[in-house]
C-alpha cells in the first residue's frame, strides 16, 4: 500500500465499507474476503499470492540466556 500510496482510507470508499476499521483489522486479526483479495490485487497492481504468505518460514529460538531471540 506505501509502494502505490494507497491509504486505508482510500480502500475504505473503494470498497463500500462504513468503517476505515475494517482495513486496519485487515492488518493481523482478519483477513478479507476472497472478492476483497481479487480488487486489491488490482488496485495494488499485484497477484494475489504477493498478498497471501504461502511458503512457511522456518524460525530459530534461542533461549540460551533467558531471552527468546528468533530469526527467520
Amino acid at each position: 500500500m506505501k509502494q502505490k500510496g494507497v491509504t486505508p482510507r482510500q480502500l475504505q470508499l473503494i470498497l463500500g465499507f462504513p468503517y476505515v476499521q475494517t482495513i486496519y483489522n485487515w492488518f493481523g486479526k482478519n483477513l478479507p474476503t476472497i472478492d476483497n483479495f481479487v480488487v486489491l490485487s488490482q488496485i495494488l497492481g499485484v497477484t494475489i499470492e504477493d498478498l497471501i504468505v504461502t511458503r512457511m518460514v522456518e524460525t530459530e529460538v534461542d533461549i540460551s540466556e533467558g531471552v527468546e531471540a528468533i530469526s527467520a
